[in-house]
């Protein structure tokens, strides 16, 4: 039988896929681009952050007015493997793929917000 502990102790030593995420308005094919290292957490994070009026991107925030939650695609672009180097941060290569992401976004017609 697994303890409390051992389960507490396997939640912290998980490793949380990384990597990037759009919101994709789908009107009007603006987007915006996110890096996180906890993709799960950075995803939620931004659907809770995008619904009240303290949003600081006021041309997301008039599109989620206007056309809700079913106006808009969010999902996973690309993951990031971890690797296990000793002092490996994953920080550096999130935006680089993020950059990369940014242009294949924006030559596939996108705009960014």
């Amino acid at each position: 039988m697994t303890s409390r502990a051992d389960l507490k102790r396997a939640w912290k030593e998980r490793r949380a896929p990384m990597g990037v995420f759009v919101i994709r308005h789908l009107a009007s094919g603006r987007f915006l681009l996110h890096a996180a290292l906890d993709l799960r957490a950075g995803m939620n994070r931004l659907q809770v952050e995008i619904t009240p009026s303290t949003n600081p991107n006021r041309a997301l925030l008039a599109d989620w007015q206007a056309d809700g939650r079913a106006g808009f695609e969010i999902r996973v672009v690309d993951e990031l493997a971890p690797k296990d180097e000793p002092g490996w941060d994953p920080r550096e290569e999130l935006g680089a793929l993020k950059a990369l992401w940014q242009e294949r976004l924006v030559a596939e017609g996108g705009t960014p917000y």
